[in-house]
């Protein structure tokens, strides 16, 4: 279901749980965080690599994560997505960042000039994955 709201524009359920998940949607698989990106969220937890393998699996082309719901992106929160980076970029998966902008989040990924794909909405992100 296609909802928009003020706060975040993009492709969920209404009675979507507030919780870190894991999604196909479309041909991409949508990494959807609602809790700050940090060792003990549930994404931070999962191996990139067991990302890639879902990514094979479901043969799917694109990843995204929805950090727009997250306060902020702590070091371990960055060096996971860091890896998870360099394991798609080693496999030609393309990955795109959706965050606030202006938010914590946002704020560290420029930081980090770590050659990111970041949108300010969930379907810009999921645009190049047709």
């Amino acid at each position: 279901m296609l909802t928009a709201t003020f706060a975040h524009p993009v492709f969920s359920h209404l009675d979507s749980p507030q919780a870190d998940r894991l999604e196909p949607v479309g041909r991409a698989l949508m990494l959807r965080a609602a809790e700050p990106l940090d060792a003990e969220s549930f994404l931070c937890r999962t191996a990139p690599e067991n990302i890639l393998r879902r990514v094979r699996a479901d043969q799917l082309r694109v990843v995204v994560l929805d950090a727009y719901p997250t306060e902020y992106a702590d070091s371990d929160g960055l060096r996971w997505l860091l890896a998870l980076k360099e394991v798609l970029a080693k496999e030609n998966i393309p990955f795109h960042v959706v965050s606030r902008p202006h938010s914590r989040v946002r704020r560290n990924l420029d930081l980090l000039r770590a050659d990111l794909s970041q949108y300010d909405l969930v379907q810009d992100a999921l645009r190049p994955a047709g």
